[in-house]
């Protein structure tokens, strides 16, 4: 616990305006002396210390459950957090409270912290009423860069939470843990709402594509065929990566997917999709 908050806070502090700094010093201090005033300090977060981005793409802190990258966080964000900290062991405790009375950003608060808070999977009641969610914003900080629901979340709340990002439009390569947890009927959910999709003239997800060649469906074969030349270089770029985990497969599919690399190599001009087909 302790080994998360002096990074979380020197975070903050070079990005927090100096009131805020005095104020989040201030609560931290209550709130360790009084566990049971954090109610009083959670919501003002947003208030005193802003909403500007905590940090760059490249940063992350280390949890038991996994790197938590931080590029979607807010400062408010870091506040909520360090005050959770403070509490100490009944961190995910006060979570669950402050999730179930709060407003938005709160509640947002409360689910992007989860991976570095003590107690197991006390907040999964939290989470899993944040994956059935129609918000996007309280959606993404349920499954998006957040190792703590890639690791808590049953398998079939993970497929449907999945399937949820896809619909909502929510990059995939933003859920942690995705090619590790990837499944038979994760890949059959999304083949079947590509299959949907197509047969309504809607357009489809570009990055499903690896996800559904872990674990290949009748269709996907033909799928990968039509969208390998795709005008969107999106789906070329992954597509690509889903021929690469194929030609791992057994028999006649691994060596399909090898000629079709091959042949794509050759017309490909996309610098980033070419990148990813020369990539071993």
């Amino acid at each position: 616990m302790e080994t998360h908050t002096a990074p979380l806070q020197n975070l903050l502090y070079a990005c927090a305006p100096a009131a805020g700094r005095a104020w989040i010093d201030e609560a931290l201090q209550r709130v360790r002396a009084e566990p049971d005033t954090l109610p009083r300090f959670f919501p003002a977060a947003s208030r005193k210390l802003g909403r500007s981005p905590l940090a760059d793409n490249d940063t992350a802190l280390a949890t038991e459950y996994g790197p938590l990258r931080l590029h979607s966080w807010c400062i408010d964000d870091a506040g909520r957090a360090l005050l959770l900290l403070a509490t100490g062991a009944a961190a995910q405790q006060y979570a669950n409270r402050l999730y179930a009375s709060g407003e938005l950003r709160e509640r947002i608060g409360c689910l992007r912290c989860l991976a570095l808070l003590p107690g197991a999977d006390v907040a999964r009641p939290s989470l899993e009423d944040a994956c059935r969610t129609n918000s996007v914003s309280l959606f993404e900080a349920a499954v998006c860069e957040n190792p703590y629901a890639s690791h808590w979340l049953e398998p079939l709340l993970f497929n449907q939470s999945v399937l949820k990002a896809a619909f909502m439009d929510v990059r995939l390569t933003r859920i942690e843990r995705l090619d590790e947890r990837a499944s038979f009927e994760l890949s059959r959910m999304l083949t079947s709402y590509v299959s949907e999709r197509l047969a309504a003239g809607r357009s489809v997800p570009y990055d499903v594509w690896p996800t559904i060649a872990r674990h290949p469906q009748p269709s996907t074969w033909e799928h990968l065929q039509a969208f390998a030349a795709d005008p969107f270089a999106g789906h070329r770029f992954h597509v690509a990566r889903a021929l690469k985990h194929l030609t791992a497969s057994a028999g006649a599919l691994a060596e399909s997917a090898r000629a079709l690399l091959a042949s794509r190599r050759e017309v490909e001009s996309e610098a980033r999709v070419l990148a990813e087909l020369d990539q071993p």
